[in-house]
């Protein structure tokens, strides 16, 4: 850290340069900022009903996701523009009172309602006004103008005929009659559009675990502007039936109970409705604050989706599994952040957890499985023996600290990777995999508290090759949260977003579950990305330090780090020096040390704020 100083004169020359370049050469930049801070400050509700608004004004060219980007931002000030407003990227009372006028008007001429599709075995909101005319077909129900000029296909198509990689690939390739204009893929969904002839087309599939879902709609271009608001309306609130009856099979979600849970009924017109939305791969409830749910395979996206899943539900504390596994080193994130939380996980009668998914499963402070858990041995891709021994590493750690019986994990390395072991009612309760945690009177109350405090966060990446200004400085949030651990310790928990890079961490200070549990606080670094990361990865946390300012050098606290899985590191903090503790206590900055897998460095600056401050001294003070 001899170098600290330069760095410090470089970031604040750094900064002072962007500051004036921004004033001067981008005054646009403000605006987008203010935009993002306005839209921020919008509860959930009111960010979706914004972007559907805008959608149904023909405004909004995106899924409405409650997410800011470049993409609300043009809508917003293109419906400025419209109104005779400034294009600030901030609406007043009157604006958005303009707004939701406009987009009445707009919804009552679509007529969307929900329609639960049977044949396809999905729901969506329908433009009933619009397309009138309907029609059963082999794959699903076809809907459309009476003209022909819009079309919606909903299509149902079991992987037994087609995966759903084949199926991609399949629709994205072009051919002299259709020429394709953007395709994106994940393990969860895929969409695809273009040409086809003299007609437009937009469609989307889910993968629904044993078949690929979804629909498509087709136009002419003289119906481009309506059209393109069916199809986005529809992206965003399209899902499989599958998932539905996910939902349903909980008779109580806030409740562990060791007695069966009622069977799946088949969907029907009279099936009732769930309040719910899906945040990526989790569905979140608003009858059931406590309950998130996870749906389909796990992927690189997946731990910030559990991230975004856990901000829009702050309270919740049990985690509802159906998925037929997938990436370890994603779900040992997620698994690490459910035992951090000390969330209850269940899987449902005709529900299933099989492979990297029983990694979270057995994650659980609690865990009751009726349905069927499965697993195998790790499966390493790239046939890499070095790589595919860390994986094995991280995971027999992993069910280590999770306190699983090492039966458990030897019938998991028994079973081939082509086969999958489902462990038997017996075997769920000899080898203790389900277990319900009974309180005594005298148990403190396990339900995190709320959130608590929100502060500042600084990403700063040193250049490379280093340049005169030395540093790049990009802005972030930090959202601070008391809760209690599974032994009902005091846990302090920072969530943290840097926008810009796509970045999120979730950051556990804790009791350490070692045998020096009194000695030490571990300090839990989990990184998520939503898109690949120019860096690679997060491949070192080299060490933690406090400051008493946010632009000078800090000092390091006295602890050693550790890798968990990819993007994820344990810090355990001495406890007993006790100038470390008082730093935490007294400080309000705390500064990150990280290495990425490309070489390049960063520090990570969280605002350490007062009623952080205060809860530091009450996790110092706790004792098991």
């Amino acid at each position: 850290m001899g170098r600290g100083s330069t760095v410090t004169r470089h970031f604040v020359l750094a900064l002072c340069s962007l500051l004036f370049a921004l004033s001067v050469t981008f005054p646009a930049h403000a605006d987008f900022q203010l935009s993002r801070g306005w839209f921020s400050g919008l509860s959930e509700d009111e960010r979706i009903e914004l972007q559907k608004n805008l959608t149904l004004i023909g405004r909004y060219s995106a899924l409405i996701d409650a997410e800011f980007g470049p993409s609300t931002y043009r809508a917003l000030t293109a419906f400025q523009a419209q109104a005779g407003m400034p294009g600030t990227g901030v609406l007043d009372e009157k604006g958005t009172a303009l707004l939701s006028a406009m987009a009445r008007k707009a919804m009552s001429r679509f007529g969307f309602n929900y329609l639960q599709d049977l044949r396809s075995q999905s729901e969506l909101l329908m433009p009933a006004a619009m397309l009138t005319v309907s029609s059963p077909t082999d794959r699903g129900m076809s809907y459309s103008l009476p003209n022909g000029g819009i079309a919606l296909e909903t299509i149902r198509k079991p992987f037994s005929e087609q995966s759903f990689a084949d199926l991609y690939a399949s629709l994205s390739r072009s051919s002299p009659q259709r020429s394709i204009s953007y395709s994106t893929y994940s393990d969860a969904r895929f969409v695809v559009s273009g040409t086809t002839g003299a007609r437009q087309f937009y469609l989307m599939f889910h993968n629904a675990l044993e078949e690929s879902v979804g629909f498509s709609v087709s136009w002419e271009p003289a119906y481009a502007e309506d059209a393109q608001i069916v199809a986005l309306f529809i992206a965003s609130h399209f899902l499989p039936t599958r998932f539905l009856q996910a939902f349903e099979a909980i008779d109580n979600p806030n409740v562990v109970s060791a007695e069966p849970i009622a069977p799946v009924a088949e969907a029907s017109e009279a099936t009732p409705e769930f309040e719910y939305q899906m945040i990526g791969s989790f569905a979140v409830f608003d009858d059931s604050p406590g309950l998130i749910a996870l749906i389909g395979t796990i992927t690189q996206s997946t731990p910030l989706e559990f991230l975004r899943a856990l901000r829009a539900r702050p309270e919740a504390h049990t985690l509802m599994l159906h998925s037929d596994g997938g990436g370890v080193d994603p779900a040992l994130i997620i698994a690490h952040e459910v035992r951090q939380r000390g969330m209850t996980t269940i899987v449902p009668e005709e529900l299933y957890c099989y492979s990297a998914c029983a990694f979270v499963f057995l994650a659980g402070a609690q865990r009751m499985a009726v349905g069927e858990l499965g697993v195998h041995q790790v499966w390493n891709e790239s046939n890499d023996l070095i790589s595919g021994q860390a994986k094995l590493s991280d995971v027999i750690e992993a069910m280590t600290d999770f306190g699983v019986a090492a039966e458990v994990v030897s019938v998991m390395l028994r079973t081939p990777p082509s086969q999958m072991h489902i462990f038997s009612p017996s075997e769920l309760e000899a080898l203790g995999i389900n277990f319900v945690y009974e309180p005594a009177a005298s148990d403190p109350d396990l339900t995190p508290a709320p959130v608590s405090e929100n502060g500042r966060t600084l990403l700063l990446e040193a250049t490379d090759p280093p340049s005169t200004t030395g540093a790049i400085p990009i802005g972030g949030n930090v959202q601070w949260t008391q809760g209690t651990d599974a032994s009902g310790l005091p846990q302090l928990i920072a969530t943290v977003e840097v926008p810009e890079r796509d970045m999120s961490a979730v950051i556990t200070f804790g009791h350490s579950s070692g045998t020096q549990v009194s000695q030490e606080i571990a300090v839990d670094v989990d990184f998520a990305f939503a898109r690949p990361f120019a860096g690679g990865s997060i491949a070192g946390l080299p060490g933690i330090l406090l400051k008493s300012e946010e632009l000078v050098q800090g000092k390091p606290l006295q602890g050693a780090s550790a890798r968990k899985a990819e993007n994820s590191f344990v810090f355990l903090l001495d406890m007993a020096d006790p100038e470390s503790m008082a730093m935490l206590e007294s400080q309000p900055w705390i500064d990150l040390a990280l290495v990425y897998a490309s070489g390049q460095r960063a520090i990570l600056t969280l605002e350490n704020t007062e009623g952080t401050r205060r809860a530091f001294a009450d996790l110092g003070r706790a004792r098991p």
